[in-house]
């Protein structure tokens, strides 16, 4: 099937938590009130550019979609060793939630 290119942002984090990278309670405090879990947090503080890390907190806490191809996807997945292969799956997954 063709790759969904954007999923919400409940989406990702069900999806997410569905895989274990997050909590369910995570999950849910992320799409209540953009909370940042602590694993995707963890991640955030490895960014060195200020500019860079705030802009990363800002999708995190407040995007109301994910696009695949944006370069924090590709970091996300990557901390969490997982490959591009991986990552579109993990889209996939999320879109059909």
């Amino acid at each position: 099937s063709p790759l969904q290119k954007t999923i919400s942002d409940r989406q990702f984090f069900q999806q997410a938590a569905i895989e274990g990278y997050i909590t369910k309670e995570e999950a849910l405090a992320a799409v209540q009130t953009g909370t940042i879990p602590a694993s995707l947090q963890a991640i955030i503080n490895t960014i060195q550019d200020e500019n860079d890390k705030f802009n990363a907190t800002m999708i995190l806490s407040g995007a109301t979609s994910f696009e695949r191809n944006h370069p924090l996807v590709t970091v996300i997945g990557q901390s969490f060793g997982k490959t591009e292969a991986e990552i579109d799956q993990f889209f996939l997954d999320a879109y059909m939630l």
